[in-house]
């Protein structure tokens, strides 16, 4: 719908330039009219464009969706960046490239707190998720980092050597793990959220069946489609039936609730 008016304004109230505002006030005579606005960064639009992209593979009849993904990548995506657009972004390419070794300050997701880490960069990949970090520790362990939550980055004097056989323990560390699980309808988009791929199986008048792609961690990934969507369940594999407990045990302990 389009409001009769709206007015932008600062969080105090006041008349504020589009640009900065922080909220929109609808003025009209229709008192049920609502209007939601959200302000979405580039590296999100891409997101969108990546998930509808798939969406509309999957519903090759529905041409009011493939028209929208046609109108965000002629009118919004210029262009996929190879790197993130940042300046971690710059710092990680410049040590990829040169292979030095960084220091990170870097926001865990379940756990409290910042951490501080010595890596050897390896390569930048994009997901669906956004921009992430293959490194290696110290002790040579594969670890994957979201550029999102890297909250600090430096280079340090240390060079460093890619060992022999890591392009093959990469391709291991991001090899999918297949997941059949049950949705309700509607809630398709929650396994796009956290999956790389997914494919309807079946449908009915109430749940989808959907085979989906997951990189690790696949458990915390799986867990979170579980918790998101209500009533949700995994077919196979066994192990990861509880995934949703487990999750909702860490988001709980997590935010301090755990009983």
């Amino acid at each position: 719908m389009r409001p009769d008016t709206i007015i932008f304004m600062s969080a105090e109230g006041k008349e504020d330039d589009p640009a900065s505002a922080e909220m929109v006030r609808v003025v009209t005579d229709r008192p049920g009219a609502e209007l939601g606005v959200e302000l979405q960064t580039p590296q999100k639009w891409l997101e969108v464009y990546q998930t509808a992209a798939r969406m509309s593979e999957m519903r090759p009849d529905d041409t009011d969706l493939a028209e929208a993904v046609q109108v965000i990548a002629q009118r919004i995506l210029t262009g996929v960046p190879q790197r993130p657009d940042s300046e971690i972004g710059r710092v990680l390419s410049e040590a990829i490239s040169k292979r030095i070794a960084v220091e990170i300050e870097y926001s865990r997701t379940w756990k409290p707190g910042l951490v501080d880490r010595k890596v050897h960069p390896l390569r930048l990949v994009e997901t669906a998720r956004g921009w992430e970090l293959d490194a290696l520790l110290p002790d040579d362990e594969v670890r994957t980092f979201i550029i999102d939550r890297i909250r600090d980055v430096a280079l340090t004097q240390d060079s460093f050597e890619v060992p022999r056989g890591t392009t093959a323990r990469l391709v291991e560390h991001r090899r999918p793990t297949t997941v059949d699980l049950v949705v309700p309808l509607g809630y398709q988009w929650a396994v796009d959220r956290y999956a790389e791929s997914s494919t309807v199986v079946e449908q009915d008048e109430g749940d989808v069946s959907i085979s989906a792609q997951f990189l690790p961690p696949v458990a915390e990934r799986v867990g979170l489609v579980l918790i998101t969507a209500p009533n949700a369940f995994v077919i196979r594999p066994d192990e990861l039936k509880e995934a949703g407990r487990q999750m909702a045990d860490v988001l709980l302990d997590h935010h301090g609730l755990q009983g």
